[in-house]
């Protein structure tokens, strides 16, 4: 088994997500991407669910790039988005970066939660 945590700040807000899949080259992108898309979600108020349908590697002009083909599904509509990476040496971590950038310019249409802030303290008597 592979363990992914993916960990995201946005707005000082931080997130973290930790998911599991088989310890795969192929899975593990793609366990990648699901955590992503996990530590994303817990700053939106709940508008359907992002899904995974492709992470891959290809080649564009002798280059390695990393694909991700994200679905949003919501009682409305559904919706493809693609992003893109250069593999570099990393590929888990392009698979991070392109999943990013597929979910990025969608973002701006959900709404996003209200940061909730609680102080503890002494209990009161």
């Amino acid at each position: 088994m592979a363990e992914v945590r993916v960990e995201l700040e946005m707005g000082g807000l931080e997130s973290v997500a930790l998911v599991r899949g088989a310890d795969t080259p192929a899975s593990l992108l793609r366990t990648v991407a699901e955590a992503v898309l996990e530590a994303t979600q817990q700053y939106f108020e709940p508008n359907g669910i992002f899904t995974v349908h492709g992470v891959e590697i290809c080649q564009t002009g002798g280059v390695p790039v990393m694909l991700t083909n994200i679905c949003h599904v919501s009682e409305r509509s559904e919706k493809q988005l693609i992003g893109a990476c250069a593999v570099g040496g990393d590929p888990p971590l392009a698979a991070a970066l392109s999943t990013l950038d597929a979910i990025n310019r969608y973002l701006r249409r959900l709404r996003r939660k209200v940061p909730t802030e609680y102080e503890i303290g002494p209990a009161s008597d």
